[in-house]
């Protein structure tokens, strides 16, 4: 199930990064991630509407955190996730359970260290989606996306760079050297965007 998004013309969804940008790596967000992964595999384990409604509150948990963490309305991203496929939401919250990992140069290790096309090769594998390890051939992997139809789970790129839309102009990334994973606002830098999910169609 892919919901549509409403977009006014000649307006951009990505605002434009800058020093002051809201950012977070909160710990409370990977947890409540990894408790949706959970819930979301119990549901498709059993088919049991008790584990289906268990999943949409943890999901909806999740979405609450990183909005007051990140200081934006708490339905922002409640409204997106609802609407995107089980595919992209084992990949959104492969990739948000790992906040506050360590960057690290080369490294796919979930709980020890990510580069940012690492983090994505780990977040997609964990749906199922077999990327390549280097980020330039991973965007080029997907099917391309305008900007204006972007979906949580959606690749970002700017040359050097990748990381996961996460909705409401923000991803979620392994910056560089020094830095965790977190989310962030999508770099004005960015212009090319894919849809990694099309791989296996």
């Amino acid at each position: 199930m892919v919901i549509a998004v409403a977009v006014t013309a000649g307006v951009s969804l990505l605002p434009a990064a800058s020093e002051a940008s809201p950012r977070t790596d909160a710990a409370v967000i990977a947890d409540d991630a990894a408790t949706a992964l959970d819930a979301l595999d119990r549901w498709d384990t059993t088919h049991r509407p008790v584990h289906y409604v268990r999943f949409v509150r943890a999901r909806d948990a999740a979405a609450v955190s990183l909005a007051r963490e990140l200081d934006l309305p708490v339905a922002t991203f409640v409204d997106e996730w609802a609407g995107i496929d089980d595919q992209r939401q084992v990949a959104l919250f492969s990739a948000l359970s790992q906040l506050g990992v360590p960057y690290r140069s080369m490294a796919s290790e979930p709980g020890g260290g990510f580069d940012c096309s690492g983090l994505m090769l780990y977040a997609f594998g964990e749906a199922g989606i077999e990327l390549p390890r280097v980020s330039g051939d991973q965007i080029r992997a997907g099917a391309p996306v305008d900007e204006a139809d972007l979906v949580a789970g959606d690749l970002v790129y700017y040359p050097g760079h990748i990381s996961m839309y996460v909705g409401a102009g923000m991803m979620v990334h392994a910056r560089n050297t020094g830095s965790t994973v977190e989310v962030a606002e999508v770099s004005d830098r960015a212009g090319r965007f894919s849809d990694a999910t099309a791989i296996d169609d």
